[in-house]
């Protein structure tokens, strides 16, 4: 026998499949928790815990108790975009100069672009989840972010089917993908990736 839970009469049911998603786009984002770690591969990464900061979104990943990450490695070929994400949270936050203590980053602001990417579930069918792609400023989020495409599990971008995009300030749709998202992913070995 269950045990009736005390509420069960007040509860809203869930249909499967009817979460709310995050549509993919750029969010003002805070920090929430940062650390540092290493990868499994032993190298020195940052880990960056946020949540969307304002708009239609705030608190999205509070409301569902997991927050979105960012694993950044620290060292040798990823040196150089791990500076990038510093210096974008620098450059978002007036006065604010990183001292290589990841605590100092919590409460900060930026902007982080979601983008939607397939992967293959526990029981082997393709489902698709929203994901940092990747952080910059806030400067540069209010001249215009494009909306990142699908990433399919071949490899190739595809044109997201279920998001049409943000209008731009022209009025005209943003659909294609940032450019150098290419050298990005040949600086990472996958065991450092964090899906």
């Amino acid at each position: 026998m269950l045990n009736r839970p005390h509420n069960w009469d007040t509860i809203e049911p869930i249909e499967f499949g009817s979460f709310e998603k995050l549509p993919p786009g750029a969010y003002t984002c805070v920090i929430r928790n940062a650390y540092a770690k290493l990868s499994t591969t032993k190298k020195q990464m940052l880990v960056l815990e946020m949540d969307v900061d304002s708009g239609e979104y705030a608190g999205f990943f509070s409301n569902k108790q997991k927050l979105a990450s960012v694993n950044q490695l620290t060292e040798g070929n990823s040196l150089p975009f791990f500076k990038s994400l510093i210096n974008a949270i620098e450059a978002s936050n007036e006065g604010y100069i990183f001292d290589f203590d990841p605590k100092t980053l919590i409460g900060r602001r930026c902007c982080a672009v979601f983008r939607e990417e397939e992967f293959v579930t526990d029981k082997g069918a393709i489902a698709v989840s929203c994901k940092i792609w990747y952080i910059t400023s806030l400067a540069k989020m209010a001249e215009g972010i494009e909306v990142p495409k699908l990433k399919a599990l071949n490899g190739a971008p595809q044109q997201n089917a279920s998001f049409q995009g943000w209008p731009s300030t022209n009025g005209t749709q943003q659909l294609a993908a940032p450019q150098g998202y290419s050298a990005i992913t040949e600086s990472i070995h996958d065991d450092d990736l964090p899906f």
